[in-house]
C-alpha cells in the first residue's frame, strides 16, 4: 500500500483496504483468528485508512486503542501472515526428469547431491555409473550427467 501511495496510485491502495477486510472477514467467519490478532489488524486498518478518510479512521482508532490519535501514530509495516514457501525441485538424469521432491528450504548442492544419491528412484539409474557433472539451478533442477 505504500508503494501504490507513493506512486499516487490510490484505487490500488484502496484495492489493498478492500483485500484486508475481505480476509479478516473470511478468517472471522472461520473462527482462525484470535480476538487479539482481529483487534490488532483492525488497528492496522485504521491506520491504513487515515489517508483517505480521516474521520473515520480516528473514530476507529479511538474506539480501538483509545490512546492518543491515529494521525499521531507511525505508518503500519508489513501487514500479513508470513507464508512458507515450498519449491518442486525436478531431480534429472541425463536431462531426464526421474522424480520432483519438494522442499521448504533452498538446499545447497552437496545436500541436494546427497539427496538425489539416496532417493529410491533416482538409484537405479546411478547406480555403478560414474557422475561426470552436476548442473544446479537452485529451487528449480538438479541435473546429473552420468556415464
Amino acid at each position: 500500500m505504500t508503494n501504490n501511495i507513493d506512486a499516487f496510485q490510490y484505487n490500488k491502495s484502496v484495492a489493498n483496504i478492500y483485500e484486508l477486510i475481505n480476509f479478516l472477514q473470511k478468517q472471522l467467519n472461520n473462527n482462525a483468528v484470535s480476538k487479539n490478532c482481529a483487534i490488532k489488524t483492525l488497528e492496522k486498518l485504521s491506520l491504513l485508512l487515515q489517508p483517505f478518510v480521516p474521520h473515520l479512521s480516528e473514530e476507529l482508532w479511538d474506539l480501538l486503542a483509545g490512546n492518543d490519535m491515529a494521525i499521531c501514530q507511525s505508518w503500519p509495516t508489513k501487514i500479513g501472515i508470513s507464508k512458507k514457501i515450498s519449491y518442486g525441485i525436478a531431480l534429472q538424469v541425463n536431462g531426464k526428469t526421474r522424480d520432483v521432491i519438494v522442499l521448504d528450504f533452498t538446499p545447497k548442492e552437496e545436500e541436494l547431491l546427497n539427496l538425489l544419491k539416496n532417493n529410491n528412484k533416482i538409484q537405479k539409474f546411478i547406480k555403478n555409473k560414474k557422475i561426470i557433472r552436476t548442473i544446479y539451478v537452485p529451487n528449480k533442477i538438479l541435473n546429473i550427467l552420468i556415464k
